[in-house]
């Protein structure tokens, strides 16, 4: 499926002619979802898996490591922006659906390594907020 991504086995792909995948980590507050992904890193993939259609990349901490969090731009501009990463004190730290990555000396955007997944899929938890009394999942430990 070039340039898109699907929902297979609870993972979501994304999936290129060339095949130059590489794995993240996305928490899709639309689909209440947390699981490692592989993707192309385009730009259009980003809109289709952040559910938005414009982007920004943050550096993040999450626990003791540091992440790039590639997060909506405008999220905080929606009318029920849904919170998708607290702090280790609880307070709102990013908005939307994020994917985690890393990025190479060049600053070039890299993949997460299968230990990465596993720490990251450790700090998520189901939330409840006013926005989102269903709850969803959230990054938890994220820090500047």
């Amino acid at each position: 499926m070039p340039g898109g991504y699907r929902v297979n086995a609870g993972r979501v792909s994304a999936r290129t002619k060339k095949g130059h995948d590489m794995k993240g980590f996305l928490i899709d507050t639309v689909n209440k979802t947390a699981a490692e992904v592989e993707f192309e890193s385009k730009l259009e993939t980003y809109y289709k898996l952040l559910h938005c259609s414009t982007i920004d990349i943050a550096m993040r901490r999450v626990g003791d490591r540091t992440f790039d969090v590639v997060c909506d731009d405008e999220g905080l501009m929606l009318d029920k922006p849904v919170i998708s990463a607290i702090s280790k004190n609880c307070e709102p730290m990013l908005v939307g659906s994020l994917l985690f990555v890393h990025h190479d000396a060049e600053g070039n955007t890299t993949g997460l390594s299968d230990d990465d997944v596993s720490y990251l899929r450790w700090h998520v938890r189901h939330v409840r907020t006013v926005n989102d009394p269903d709850g969803h999942p959230c990054m938890t430990g994220v820090d500047y």
